[in-house]
């Protein structure tokens, strides 16, 4: 009952502040398991994946949300999964090979932070989570962009891509981290889907 109460607030919230366009997302998929990876800009990019897809979607978020006080119980409600950044965290691994078995969905955005803009895009480097789990469960991983100022009352774009096969990602001979390489692939992917140039150098 929370849940849809949440999911409906959300919804009004979306419908009334924004103009959301939706392509492709007849490719979401309906039931799980599989993780839904995306860009991350606003707050808002959440919302608005959230609000459309018909199953319920289990966010990988920073752990300083759930430090809050109630609002951090709320969102361990909703079904959040905390992570902390500044470790390597194995909680929230084993939280999504949970929801993974119980044939849930998992919300993730590997960059771990909010990109504002296009010229900081390049200078973060995306963590391997999401496709080391994907990889290691033979999870679907679908790739979802989204593109908007977020001001109110503006358009967000939300795109949803076809599920990416691992196995035909090209890898290079000098790759020193192939689930790096696999995940800045993923994220070229994501890109793509809302016309940006990911050009993501390791070297």
């Amino acid at each position: 009952m929370l849940r849809a109460i949440v999911k409906i607030f959300f919804t009004i919230v979306n419908f009334i502040f924004y103009r959301v366009e939706y392509v492709n997302f007849d490719k979401f998929p309906l039931t799980g398991p599989a993780i839904i990876v995306s860009n991350h800009q606003h707050t808002f990019d959440v919302s608005v994946i959230h609000c459309k897809s018909k199953a319920w979607i289990n966010w990988v978020a920073k752990k300083e949300l759930t430090d809050i006080p109630i609002l951090g119980k709320l969102i361990l409600k909703m079904g959040v999964m905390p992570v902390d950044r500044t470790k390597n965290d194995l909680s929230v691994t084993k939280s999504m090979l949970e929801k993974i078995k119980k044939k849930e969905l998992i919300g993730i955005f590997p960059q771990g932070t909010r990109i504002k803009s296009i010229s900081h895009m390049n200078s973060v480097i995306p963590k391997t989570g999401a496709v080391h789990i994907a990889i290691r469960t033979k999870t679907p991983v679908i790739p979802v962009g989204v593109l908007s100022t977020f001001r109110l009352f503006s358009k967000v774009k939300v795109v949803v891509g076809d599920p990416i096969d691992f196995d035909a990602i090209p890898i290079s001979e000098s790759a020193e981290d192939e689930l790096l390489e696999k995940t800045i692939y993923v994220m070229k992917r994501v890109y793509e889907l809302i016309g940006i140039d990911y050009n993501l150098k390791l070297h």
